[in-house]
Protein backbone atom coordinates (compact mmCIF):
# COMPACT_ATOMS: atom_id res chain seq x y z
CA UNK A 1 0.00 0.00 0.00
CA UNK A 2 2.59 2.18 0.56
CA UNK A 3 4.36 1.68 -2.37
CA UNK A 4 1.23 2.43 -4.33
CA UNK A 5 1.10 5.45 -2.85
CA UNK A 6 4.60 6.45 -3.39
CA UNK A 7 4.18 6.23 -6.93
CA UNK A 8 0.59 8.08 -6.81
CA UNK A 9 2.68 11.07 -5.51
CA UNK A 10 5.14 11.07 -8.43
CA UNK A 11 2.55 10.69 -10.84
CA UNK A 12 0.87 13.76 -10.06
CA UNK A 13 3.18 15.83 -8.17
CA UNK A 14 6.23 15.72 -10.45
CA UNK A 15 4.76 17.47 -13.68
CA UNK A 16 3.52 20.06 -11.44
CA UNK A 17 7.11 20.77 -9.86
CA UNK A 18 8.42 20.90 -13.67
CA UNK A 19 6.04 23.00 -15.43
CA UNK A 20 7.05 26.32 -14.73
CA UNK A 21 10.82 25.67 -15.54
CA UNK A 22 11.86 27.81 -18.17
CA UNK A 23 12.58 26.26 -21.55
CA UNK A 24 16.49 25.92 -22.96
CA UNK A 25 14.89 28.50 -25.68
CA UNK A 26 13.25 31.24 -23.30
CA UNK A 27 17.39 31.57 -22.17
CA UNK A 28 18.66 32.07 -25.88
CA UNK A 29 21.25 35.18 -26.29
CA UNK A 30 21.65 36.86 -29.65
CA UNK A 31 25.28 37.29 -31.26
CA UNK A 32 26.56 40.93 -31.26
CA UNK A 33 27.79 41.34 -34.82
CA UNK A 34 27.76 44.00 -37.42
CA UNK A 35 25.05 44.04 -40.70
CA UNK A 36 28.18 43.02 -43.43
CA UNK A 37 32.03 42.55 -42.45
CA UNK A 38 32.80 43.60 -45.97
CA UNK A 39 31.10 46.42 -48.14
CA UNK A 40 32.46 47.76 -51.81
CA UNK A 41 31.30 51.64 -52.59
CA UNK A 42 31.81 53.68 -55.33
CA UNK A 43 33.61 56.87 -54.22
CA UNK A 44 31.12 59.69 -53.38
CA UNK A 45 28.69 57.30 -52.24
CA UNK A 46 27.20 56.51 -49.20
CA UNK A 47 25.91 53.14 -46.65
CA UNK A 48 25.32 52.66 -43.06
CA UNK A 49 26.74 50.06 -40.67
CA UNK A 50 24.72 48.75 -38.11
CA UNK A 51 25.61 47.00 -34.95
CA UNK A 52 22.81 43.71 -34.20
CA UNK A 53 22.07 42.32 -31.17
CA UNK A 54 22.97 44.74 -28.45
CA UNK A 55 21.67 48.24 -27.40
CA UNK A 56 24.62 49.47 -25.65
CA UNK A 57 26.49 52.38 -27.47
CA UNK A 58 28.32 52.41 -29.91
CA UNK A 59 31.65 54.09 -31.14
CA UNK A 60 32.20 54.48 -34.70
CA UNK A 61 35.94 54.85 -35.95
CA UNK A 62 37.83 54.65 -39.49
CA UNK A 63 41.45 53.21 -40.35
CA UNK A 64 41.87 56.22 -43.29
CA UNK A 65 39.22 59.09 -43.43
CA UNK A 66 41.35 59.51 -46.73
CA UNK A 67 39.46 56.61 -48.29
CA UNK A 68 36.25 56.32 -46.28
CA UNK A 69 34.76 58.02 -43.35
CA UNK A 70 31.95 57.36 -40.74
CA UNK A 71 29.58 59.59 -38.39
CA UNK A 72 29.10 58.18 -35.08
CA UNK A 73 25.32 56.94 -36.16
CA UNK A 74 27.75 54.76 -38.55
CA UNK A 75 27.04 56.32 -41.77
CA UNK A 76 29.96 55.83 -44.31
CA UNK A 77 30.84 57.89 -47.14
CA UNK A 78 33.18 56.93 -49.38
CA UNK A 79 35.88 59.50 -50.31
CA UNK A 80 38.29 57.92 -52.64
CA UNK A 81 39.75 54.71 -54.29
CA UNK A 82 41.17 52.78 -51.93
CA UNK A 83 41.04 50.66 -48.65
CA UNK A 84 40.24 51.16 -44.87
CA UNK A 85 38.49 49.45 -42.10
CA UNK A 86 35.42 50.60 -40.20
CA UNK A 87 35.34 49.81 -36.47
CA UNK A 88 32.31 49.33 -34.39
CA UNK A 89 33.32 49.08 -30.51
CA UNK A 90 31.00 48.32 -28.21
CA UNK A 91 31.96 47.95 -24.17
CA UNK A 92 35.83 46.50 -24.71
CA UNK A 93 34.27 44.50 -27.73
CA UNK A 94 35.15 45.72 -31.41
CA UNK A 95 33.62 44.91 -34.74
CA UNK A 96 35.30 45.47 -38.07
CA UNK A 97 34.24 46.15 -41.53
CA UNK A 98 36.39 46.24 -44.81
CA UNK A 99 35.69 49.32 -46.66
CA UNK A 100 36.79 48.85 -51.12
CA UNK A 101 36.48 52.23 -52.45
CA UNK A 102 36.08 52.05 -56.19
CA UNK A 103 37.00 55.31 -58.29
CA UNK A 104 33.31 56.55 -59.42
CA UNK A 105 32.38 56.72 -63.50
CA UNK A 106 33.23 59.93 -64.79
CA UNK A 107 33.95 61.26 -68.34
CA UNK A 108 37.31 61.29 -69.77
CA UNK A 109 37.32 65.44 -69.80
CA UNK A 110 34.65 67.60 -68.75
CA UNK A 111 35.44 70.29 -71.40
CA UNK A 112 36.87 70.43 -74.58
CA UNK A 113 37.87 72.69 -77.56
CA UNK A 114 37.12 71.62 -80.94
CA UNK A 115 38.19 73.37 -84.21
CA UNK A 116 34.97 72.99 -86.58
CA UNK A 117 34.92 69.74 -88.78
CA UNK A 118 37.50 67.66 -86.30
CA UNK A 119 36.88 65.15 -84.35
CA UNK A 120 37.40 63.80 -80.61
CA UNK A 121 36.07 60.78 -78.81
CA UNK A 122 35.16 60.82 -75.33
CA UNK A 123 34.97 57.85 -72.59
CA UNK A 124 33.44 56.88 -69.71
CA UNK A 125 35.65 55.54 -66.98
CA UNK A 126 35.14 53.26 -64.04
CA UNK A 127 32.20 51.42 -65.12
CA UNK A 128 31.39 48.41 -67.52
CA UNK A 129 27.58 49.47 -67.25
CA UNK A 130 26.06 50.48 -71.12
CA UNK A 131 25.73 54.52 -71.81
CA UNK A 132 23.67 56.82 -73.51
CA UNK A 133 25.33 59.32 -75.52
CA UNK A 134 23.32 62.37 -76.80
CA UNK A 135 24.20 66.57 -77.23
CA UNK A 136 22.04 69.36 -76.09
CA UNK A 137 22.46 70.87 -79.81
CA UNK A 138 23.41 68.83 -82.80
CA UNK A 139 24.07 71.71 -85.01
CA UNK A 140 27.23 72.65 -82.39
CA UNK A 141 28.31 69.21 -81.95
CA UNK A 142 27.14 65.80 -82.45
CA UNK A 143 28.02 62.77 -80.66
CA UNK A 144 27.81 59.11 -81.65
CA UNK A 145 26.83 55.82 -79.70
CA UNK A 146 30.54 55.34 -79.37
CA UNK A 147 31.30 58.88 -77.87
CA UNK A 148 32.76 59.93 -80.85
CA UNK A 149 32.25 63.90 -80.89
CA UNK A 150 32.17 65.80 -84.21
CA UNK A 151 32.57 69.82 -84.36
CA UNK A 152 29.93 71.26 -86.94
CA UNK A 153 29.93 74.93 -86.13
CA UNK A 154 31.36 77.38 -83.95
CA UNK A 155 29.65 77.78 -80.32
CA UNK A 156 28.90 76.04 -77.05
CA UNK A 157 27.21 72.98 -76.36
CA UNK A 158 27.19 69.93 -74.14
CA UNK A 159 28.07 65.97 -74.80
CA UNK A 160 26.06 64.71 -71.95
CA UNK A 161 26.63 60.38 -71.19
CA UNK A 162 23.63 58.54 -68.77
CA UNK A 163 25.08 55.64 -67.07
CA UNK A 164 22.71 53.41 -64.16
CA UNK A 165 20.51 56.62 -64.68
CA UNK A 166 23.27 59.30 -63.47
CA UNK A 167 24.14 61.86 -65.50
CA UNK A 168 27.75 62.98 -66.83
CA UNK A 169 28.39 66.42 -68.52
CA UNK A 170 31.03 67.47 -70.98
CA UNK A 171 31.46 71.05 -72.58
CA UNK A 172 32.17 71.42 -75.69
CA UNK A 173 33.47 74.75 -77.42
CA UNK A 174 33.87 74.78 -81.03
CA UNK A 175 35.72 77.20 -82.73
CA UNK A 176 35.71 78.34 -86.31
CA UNK A 177 38.70 76.34 -88.61
CA UNK A 178 41.41 78.40 -90.04
CA UNK A 179 40.41 79.48 -93.35
CA UNK A 180 41.64 82.20 -95.87
CA UNK A 181 39.94 85.31 -96.75
CA UNK A 182 40.00 84.49 -99.83
CA UNK A 183 38.89 81.33 -101.41
CA UNK A 184 39.91 82.61 -104.74
CA UNK A 185 40.76 86.16 -106.26
CA UNK A 186 41.32 88.09 -109.64
CA UNK A 187 44.71 90.69 -109.91
CA UNK A 188 45.30 92.92 -112.39
CA UNK A 189 49.09 92.60 -113.38
CA UNK A 190 51.20 94.36 -111.22
CA UNK A 191 49.06 95.09 -108.69
CA UNK A 192 49.25 93.52 -104.84
CA UNK A 193 46.97 91.96 -102.60
CA UNK A 194 47.37 90.55 -98.88
CA UNK A 195 45.84 87.06 -98.15
CA UNK A 196 45.08 86.66 -94.29
CA UNK A 197 44.57 83.42 -92.20
CA UNK A 198 41.71 83.80 -90.17
CA UNK A 199 40.50 81.99 -86.93
CA UNK A 200 44.55 80.87 -85.74
CA UNK A 201 47.42 82.68 -83.86
CA UNK A 202 49.86 79.93 -85.23
CA UNK A 203 52.83 80.31 -87.56
CA UNK A 204 51.81 80.76 -91.30
CA UNK A 205 53.98 79.81 -94.09
CA UNK A 206 53.11 81.05 -97.27
CA UNK A 207 53.72 79.79 -100.78
CA UNK A 208 53.13 80.14 -104.46
CA UNK A 209 52.37 77.04 -107.44
CA UNK A 210 54.04 79.27 -109.97
CA UNK A 211 56.26 82.46 -109.14
CA UNK A 212 56.12 83.29 -112.25
CA UNK A 213 52.11 84.27 -112.43
CA UNK A 214 51.64 85.27 -108.82
CA UNK A 215 54.22 85.95 -105.74
CA UNK A 216 53.89 85.96 -102.10
CA UNK A 217 55.74 86.88 -99.11
CA UNK A 218 56.19 85.87 -95.45
CA UNK A 219 53.41 88.20 -94.65
CA UNK A 220 50.51 86.89 -97.24
CA UNK A 221 51.52 89.79 -99.69
CA UNK A 222 50.28 88.60 -103.14
CA UNK A 223 51.95 90.36 -106.67
CA UNK A 224 50.61 89.87 -109.79
CA UNK A 225 53.31 89.05 -112.03
CA UNK A 226 51.80 87.92 -115.52
CA UNK A 227 48.67 87.08 -117.04
CA UNK A 228 47.56 83.23 -115.67
CA UNK A 229 46.44 81.08 -113.14
CA UNK A 230 48.48 79.66 -110.23
CA UNK A 231 47.99 79.21 -106.17
CA UNK A 232 48.72 81.03 -103.27
CA UNK A 233 49.46 78.10 -100.18
CA UNK A 234 49.16 78.81 -96.48
CA UNK A 235 50.54 75.97 -94.18
CA UNK A 236 49.22 76.08 -90.84
CA UNK A 237 50.11 73.02 -87.96
CA UNK A 238 50.74 70.53 -91.10
CA UNK A 239 47.48 71.46 -92.72
CA UNK A 240 47.46 73.55 -96.02
CA UNK A 241 45.07 75.99 -97.78
CA UNK A 242 44.29 77.18 -100.81
CA UNK A 243 43.37 80.24 -102.48
CA UNK A 244 43.12 80.57 -106.79
CA UNK A 245 45.08 83.24 -108.26
CA UNK A 246 44.09 84.70 -111.37
CA UNK A 247 46.16 87.26 -112.92
CA UNK A 248 44.59 89.59 -115.78
CA UNK A 249 45.80 92.32 -118.10
CA UNK A 250 43.11 94.65 -119.08
CA UNK A 251 43.34 96.88 -122.14
CA UNK A 252 41.11 99.43 -123.71
CA UNK A 253 39.63 98.71 -127.27
CA UNK A 254 41.25 102.21 -128.09
CA UNK A 255 43.32 104.77 -126.56
CA UNK A 256 42.62 107.84 -128.18
CA UNK A 257 39.37 108.17 -130.94
CA UNK A 258 37.37 110.88 -132.49
CA UNK A 259 33.64 111.11 -132.81
CA UNK A 260 30.87 113.25 -133.85
CA UNK A 261 28.78 115.59 -131.92
CA UNK A 262 25.47 113.36 -131.45
CA UNK A 263 26.73 109.94 -132.00
CA UNK A 264 28.04 107.43 -130.04
CA UNK A 265 30.81 105.05 -129.99
CA UNK A 266 31.57 101.69 -127.27
CA UNK A 267 35.04 101.65 -125.46
CA UNK A 268 35.85 97.80 -124.33
CA UNK A 269 37.62 96.10 -122.27
CA UNK A 270 39.91 93.33 -123.66
CA UNK A 271 41.41 90.34 -121.17
CA UNK A 272 39.13 91.33 -118.28
CA UNK A 273 36.60 89.94 -116.40
CA UNK A 274 36.61 92.20 -113.27
CA UNK A 275 33.93 94.71 -112.93
CA UNK A 276 34.24 97.90 -114.43
CA UNK A 277 34.04 101.56 -113.43
CA UNK A 278 33.46 104.04 -116.01
CA UNK A 279 33.52 107.87 -115.91
CA UNK A 280 34.65 110.83 -117.80
CA UNK A 281 36.74 113.98 -117.25
CA UNK A 282 34.67 116.37 -118.72
CA UNK A 283 30.93 115.09 -119.34
CA UNK A 284 29.84 118.31 -121.33
CA UNK A 285 31.86 117.25 -123.76
CA UNK A 286 31.57 113.31 -123.80
CA UNK A 287 30.21 111.23 -121.48
CA UNK A 288 30.06 107.42 -121.21
CA UNK A 289 27.41 104.83 -119.69
CA UNK A 290 27.97 102.13 -117.41
CA UNK A 291 28.60 100.23 -120.92
CA UNK A 292 31.52 102.18 -121.58
CA UNK A 293 29.18 104.05 -124.71
CA UNK A 294 30.72 107.11 -125.48
CA UNK A 295 28.38 109.88 -126.96
CA UNK A 296 29.74 113.35 -128.28
CA UNK A 297 27.84 116.04 -126.27
CA UNK A 298 29.73 119.10 -127.71
CA UNK A 299 33.02 119.78 -129.70
CA UNK A 300 35.74 119.73 -127.47
CA UNK A 301 38.49 116.84 -126.27
CA UNK A 302 37.83 115.06 -122.62
CA UNK A 303 39.54 111.56 -120.86
CA UNK A 304 37.17 108.29 -120.74
CA UNK A 305 38.39 106.39 -117.96
CA UNK A 306 37.77 102.38 -116.87
CA UNK A 307 38.39 101.88 -113.53
CA UNK A 308 39.63 98.03 -112.73
CA UNK A 309 40.15 96.62 -109.46
CA UNK A 310 41.76 100.25 -108.67
CA UNK A 311 43.82 100.81 -111.42
CA UNK A 312 42.87 102.98 -113.81
CA UNK A 313 43.12 103.02 -118.28
CA UNK A 314 42.43 105.70 -119.86
CA UNK A 315 40.87 106.57 -123.63
CA UNK A 316 41.48 110.52 -124.94
CA UNK A 317 38.25 111.52 -127.08
CA UNK A 318 37.84 114.46 -129.35
CA UNK A 319 34.71 115.74 -130.47
CA UNK A 320 34.23 117.28 -132.96
CA UNK A 321 31.17 119.18 -134.83
CA UNK A 322 31.02 119.38 -138.80
CA UNK A 323 29.32 122.41 -140.46
CA UNK A 324 28.87 123.86 -143.89
CA UNK A 325 29.65 127.38 -143.78
CA UNK A 326 26.55 127.97 -146.36
CA UNK A 327 23.18 126.56 -146.44
CA UNK A 328 23.05 126.75 -150.09
CA UNK A 329 25.36 127.93 -153.44
CA UNK A 330 25.32 128.49 -156.78
CA UNK A 331 27.62 126.86 -159.41
CA UNK A 332 27.60 127.63 -163.31
CA UNK A 333 27.10 124.45 -165.64
CA UNK A 334 30.14 122.59 -166.75
CA UNK A 335 32.12 124.24 -163.74
CA UNK A 336 33.28 122.65 -160.82
CA UNK A 337 33.47 123.60 -156.70
CA UNK A 338 34.98 122.19 -154.37
CA UNK A 339 32.69 122.69 -150.90
CA UNK A 340 33.60 120.10 -147.98
CA UNK A 341 31.93 119.69 -144.86
CA UNK A 342 34.26 121.37 -142.28
CA UNK A 343 35.33 121.05 -139.15
CA UNK A 344 35.93 117.44 -139.44
CA UNK A 345 38.77 114.79 -140.05
CA UNK A 346 36.96 111.91 -140.73
CA UNK A 347 36.47 110.10 -143.13
CA UNK A 348 33.57 112.15 -145.15
CA UNK A 349 31.58 110.35 -148.38
CA UNK A 350 28.86 113.00 -150.87
CA UNK A 351 26.03 112.33 -152.44
CA UNK A 352 24.17 114.08 -155.09
CA UNK A 353 19.98 114.04 -154.41
CA UNK A 354 19.97 114.43 -158.49
CA UNK A 355 22.76 113.08 -160.54
CA UNK A 356 21.26 114.33 -163.82
CA UNK A 357 21.78 118.40 -162.57
CA UNK A 358 25.18 118.16 -160.79
CA UNK A 359 27.56 115.20 -159.84
CA UNK A 360 29.82 115.43 -156.63
CA UNK A 361 33.13 113.27 -156.07
CA UNK A 362 32.12 111.16 -152.87
CA UNK A 363 35.26 111.57 -151.32
CA UNK A 364 36.21 115.06 -152.03
CA UNK A 365 33.02 117.05 -152.10
CA UNK A 366 33.79 118.62 -155.44
CA UNK A 367 30.47 119.48 -157.62
CA UNK A 368 30.27 119.65 -161.66
CA UNK A 369 27.26 121.48 -162.57
CA UNK A 370 25.64 119.71 -165.68
CA UNK A 371 22.18 121.25 -166.39
CA UNK A 372 19.83 124.17 -164.98
CA UNK A 373 17.95 123.23 -161.90
CA UNK A 374 18.55 122.73 -158.31
CA UNK A 375 19.54 119.95 -155.95
CA UNK A 376 20.66 118.47 -152.71
CA UNK A 377 24.03 117.60 -151.48
CA UNK A 378 24.74 115.09 -148.77
CA UNK A 379 27.96 114.24 -146.73
CA UNK A 380 27.71 111.75 -144.27
CA UNK A 381 30.08 111.11 -141.72
CA UNK A 382 30.02 108.85 -138.80
CA UNK A 383 26.57 107.58 -139.49
CA UNK A 384 25.40 111.52 -139.28
CA UNK A 385 24.27 113.43 -142.17
CA UNK A 386 24.93 117.06 -143.29
CA UNK A 387 23.35 118.68 -146.35
CA UNK A 388 22.99 122.00 -148.12
CA UNK A 389 21.28 122.82 -151.51
CA UNK A 390 23.06 123.70 -154.76
CA UNK A 391 21.97 125.79 -157.84
CA UNK A 392 23.19 125.19 -161.07
CA UNK A 393 22.95 128.20 -163.68
CA UNK A 394 23.62 127.82 -167.61
CA UNK A 395 26.12 129.88 -168.86
CA UNK A 396 26.78 130.06 -172.76
CA UNK A 397 30.34 129.00 -172.87
CA UNK A 398 30.70 124.83 -172.03
CA UNK A 399 34.32 124.45 -170.21
CA UNK A 400 34.87 121.15 -169.34
CA UNK A 401 37.04 120.14 -166.65
CA UNK A 402 39.84 117.48 -167.46
CA UNK A 403 41.55 114.91 -164.58
CA UNK A 404 38.06 114.89 -162.41
CA UNK A 405 37.41 111.34 -161.51
CA UNK A 406 33.36 111.38 -160.79
CA UNK A 407 31.62 109.01 -159.34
Amino acid sequence: LFSILIISCFTFVVPILFTNIPTSSSYSVQAVKLNTSKKTLVAGSKYTLKVKGTSKKVKWSTSNKKVAKVSSKGKVTAVKKGTAYITAKVGSRKYVCKITVKSAPSLSCKSKSLIEGTTFTLKMKNTTKKVKWYTSNKKIAKVSSKGKVTAVKKGTTYIKAKVSGKTYSCKITVKPAPSLSYRSKTLIKGTTFTLKMKNTTKKVTWSTSNKKIAKVNSKGKVTAVKTGTTYIKAKVSGKTYSCKIRVESPSLSATKCTIIKDTTYSLKVKGNSQPVTWSSSNKKIAKVSSKGKITGVKKGTATIYAKIAGKKYSCKVTVQAPYFSDSSITVKTSSTYQYKLKGVSLPTTYTCSDTSIARVNKNNGTIYGIKEGSAKITAKVSGKKYSYTIKIKKVDTVSRMENIIWI
